[in-house]
This record gives C-alpha cells, structure tokens and sequence, in this order.
C-alpha cells in the first residue's frame, strides 16, 4: 500500500511539475484564450497525445516515436497517471513533452484527427496530411478507442518529413518566431536600346533567371516600358 501511495504521489507531482512548467518561454502564447496553432512559418508540427485512464496504445506510440526520432507532447490525466504510471515515466524517460489534460487547457490544435471515434489509419493519415500547414498542432489520442492512431503514425511521420516538415514539441513551436519574409525582387523597366544581356549585366544576375521569372520565352524580344522582375 506504501509504494503504490509513493507511486501516485510522484505521478501527481510529475503532473503539477508539467502544468506549471509547461510554456517556459510562453508569456505570450499563454496570454490569450486558446492556442490552436504555432505562429511561424517554419515547416514544422506539433504531433499531440490526449491521455485517458486507460493508456491502452501509450507504449505502440512511444515505439514509433523513438523508432523515427520524433518528439511528441503528451497532455495527461490525474487518473491516467494513476492507471499506467510507467507508461508515464517512459514518456519522460524518452524526452517528450508533458502537459496537464484538463477542459480547461489552453493548448488546443487545428488539426483534428477524431481518431477516438476508431476511424481507419488512412482516414487519419489524410486527415493530417491533406492539411498540413507551418506550425501546425494535431491531436491524437492514446486510448483503446483510437485503434487507428499506432498505424498511421508511421506513415504519417514519413509523408510529412517528405513534405519537408520537422517535428517539434508545443513549447518548442510557441517559441518559433514568424520568419522574416523573403525580399521582394527588383524591378527594371526597359529603356530604348535595352538588351535582356545589358539588363543582366547591369543587375548582377543572368539572362536565364530574368527570362524564368518574367516568363520570357524568347529572350531576344523585350519592349520598351516593359517591367521586368530582377531576381537575384
């Protein structure tokens, strides 16, 4: 009875240490009502685990996780942590991010998979795929109910990594800052005796890349007045 008392009583600590710990860096982000996704745009995810009091796919999840080198971030229950502490302990052990489950919480997700309802792997893999946008959040679920999530989360993975996505935890996205956009090209407006090759000359640049990004497909013929992109 004593060491299942000491079990709980760290679980229960792990959990206040995560809720109170969870946004570092986040004044921000915390400040508003509901977080649903990363403001960067950086091609990066967030993949998110809602935690029950059963637990029952926590360790199909963490295989695959560790087995692609992804961290996730998982948002637990008093009671979940009750029922399946080691499971807990390996989400720690393994790197992931911890936070508090509650109705309350303000990390939300703008990608839904509503595996819980046992929709297929393939239902949840387009799902995420097909709206896959920078600093995306989705929600996925550990429990007996979401029998779809352990096999869609490999191909999942491998599809978004060929989209050029990076895997992040909430805090690590919260803490993503908008990149700066890209410098907008020059322009130059074609003057009486201009050439595509005096123009590339004079800007530093080549004829194939005025020609590529004015769609010019004959590189010999340019009007006067004509504006050109100049790209760099």
């Amino acid at each position: 009875m004593v060491k299942k008392c000491l079990k709980l009583s760290m679980a229960l600590i792990l959990l206040f240490v995560a809720a109170v710990s969870f946004f570092p860096d986040s004044a921000d982000a915390a400040s508003s009502q509901f977080v649903t996704k990363g403001n960067t745009n950086e091609k990066v995810v967030a993949l998110t685990f809602d935690d029950g009091a059963d637990g029952t796919n926590i360790n199909k999840i963490l295989n695959t996780l560790q087995e692609h080198k992804v961290k996730g971030t998982f948002f637990l229950t008093g009671t979940g942590m009750k029922h399946h502490p080691a499971n807990i302990k390996r989400i720690t052990d393994q790197g992931h991010q911890i936070g508090n489950h509650s109705y309350t919480h303000t990390i939300q997700w703008n990608i839904d998979t509503v595996d819980w309802k046992g929709v297929s792997k393939t239902q949840i893999v387009n799902k995420v795929v097909n709206n896959i946008t920078p600093g995306s959040i989705v929600l996925m679920h550990t429990g007996a109910g979401a029998s779809g999530t352990p096999a869609a989360l490999p191909e999942m993975i491998q599809k978004l990594k060929a989209k050029g996505y990076k895997f992040v935890t909430v805090s690590e996205l919260l803490n993503l800052k908008p990149s700066s956009a890209p410098p907008s090209s020059a322009t130059y407006t074609v003057k009486s005796g201009d050439t595509l090759y005096a123009i590339a000359r004079r800007c530093n640049t080549s004829v194939q890349k005025i020609a590529s990004a004015n769609n010019i497909s004959n590189i010999n013929v340019i009007r006067v007045g004509q504006v050109l992109k100049i790209p760099k």
